[in-house]
């Protein structure tokens, strides 16, 4: 990948050397320029994530050494104590923080194309680092990218995040309002559903029933269609809180033998959901 980047930045410069010789012969077309800048910063993006990736991947294997002896047993008061203290020292390695600002600079550089677009995404994701804030990265993606596709990813981002309440459900609200892709607004609506779960359960209901709606065949990416999730999601709020009756289903006890919950209504009665992933 480094090579490539060479190549690209050795083309660039031999395409700028000889920019004035080509001028005075036949001029070359206007459009050729940015394709040729769009394809070195998309390298330099790649390179940047690779990067990330290695740094991550020994962070990891730092943390992971660091539990190793408790896999099998759970640690004791003292040594839970000692284990936050050593955690806490690796924290300087991991490289969100280290990497936003890096984001953040090819954002700038890449100002106005699809490669600046991503690498704003990368800086929210992160939380944002050193100067760079995670809400200053959604303010540029609003400002310069609305019209892109790209932002399902940012819609989908805030649909758990640490980020102030009233920022994430206007960055959603402008998503639903704004953007030109459904696959955009449906990933607002259905953010912006989760998010509401927690507070207006009322609200959340309408915007699921809104997903099953306008955005059911929609691929989600994850959990099936729109649809489907949304379809689960109103299962759960209408069938599933505490203090309603248990929807009834089949099953089978460990000697086979078929049984439904309703066979022990009356009762008291422990479920234990339980399987391997």
């Amino acid at each position: 990948m480094r090579t490539q980047i060479r190549l690209l930045v050795a083309l660039a410069a031999l395409g700028s050397l000889a920019g004035p010789l080509a001028s005075a012969q036949s001029p070359a077309p206007a459009a050729s320029a940015p394709k040729t800048d769009e394809a070195a910063l998309a390298a330099e993006f790649d390179a940047l994530g690779e990067a990330f990736e290695a740094a991550q991947q020994e962070y990891y294997k730092k943390l992971s050494a660091l539990y190793a002896p408790f896999r099998e047993r759970e640690p004791s008061a003292e040594e839970l104590v000692e284990l936050e203290r050593k955690a806490k020292e690796l924290e300087p390695l991991d490289p969100t923080k280290s990497f936003a600002p890096r984001y953040a600079a090819l954002a700038a550089k890449a100002k106005g194309t699809v490669v600046a677009a991503k690498a704003w995404l990368r800086v929210v994701s992160f939380g944002g680092g050193g100067e760079f804030t995670a809400e200053g990265a959604i303010a540029a993606l609003l400002a310069e990218h609305l019209e892109r596709a790209e932002l399902a990813e940012l819609a989908s981002t805030l649909a758990y995040t640490q980020l102030a309440p009233e920022l994430v459900r206007s960055t959603l609200g402008t998503l639903r309002a704004k953007s030109p892709h459904d696959t955009v607004k449906a990933a607002a609506t259905l953010s912006l559903a989760v998010n509401s779960q927690r507070e207006d359960v009322a609200r959340a209901k309408e915007l699921y029933r809104e997903l099953v709606a306008k955005y059911a065949a929609l691929d989600a990416g994850w959990g099936g269609t729109y649809g489907e999730i949304g379809t689960r999601a109103l299962f759960e709020l209408e069938r599933l809180q505490v203090g309603m009756v248990a929807p009834d289903f089949e099953a089978s006890d460990e000697n086979d033998v078929k049984f439904k919950v309703s066979d022990y209504r009356g009762k008291v009665v422990v479920l234990d959901f339980w399987g391997f992933w």
